[in-house]
């Protein structure tokens, strides 16, 4: 159960910005799509919406920069302003997290944090 809730931030925002890290020829070589954009630079602008609470924002916080960014090529910076940027939410009205994209589709898009989004350590 600590994975399944613990790392369900992880894996959506994983999903959203991995991409990232591959190249085009590779996500042909393995027959996926090629519509996927990376973001510039292999940096994420992010912010949050006014709906987290302190705990949810210390939690994003601690996946993007703790998990995520150590170990990827990925950087994410705190910009509310830039072009192309994600608006971190919080719905209480879903379980887990949700993202309708992945990669940059330009723009603002936005991750969903639920009430189930939450990080159990052992």
């Amino acid at each position: 159960m600590r994975q399944a809730l613990g790392y369900s931030i992880a894996s959506k925002l994983l999903l959203l910005f991995l991409v990232a890290n591959v190249s085009a020829d590779e996500r042909l070589k393995r027959q996926a799509g090629t519509t996927i954009r990376k973001w510039a630079l292999n940096t994420v602008y992010y912010y949050f919406d006014a709906s987290l609470t302190t705990a949810q924002q210390t939690l994003a916080n601690r996946v993007m920069k703790s998990i995520i960014q150590p170990s990827t090529c990925i950087s994410f910076v705190v910009n509310a302003t830039a072009r192309n940027r994600v608006k971190i939410v919080s719905d209480p009205t879903i379980d887990f997290c949700e993202s309708s994209n992945v990669g940059c589709k330009g723009g603002e898009q936005t991750v969903t944090m639920g009430s189930k989004c939450i990080y159990v350590s052992h």
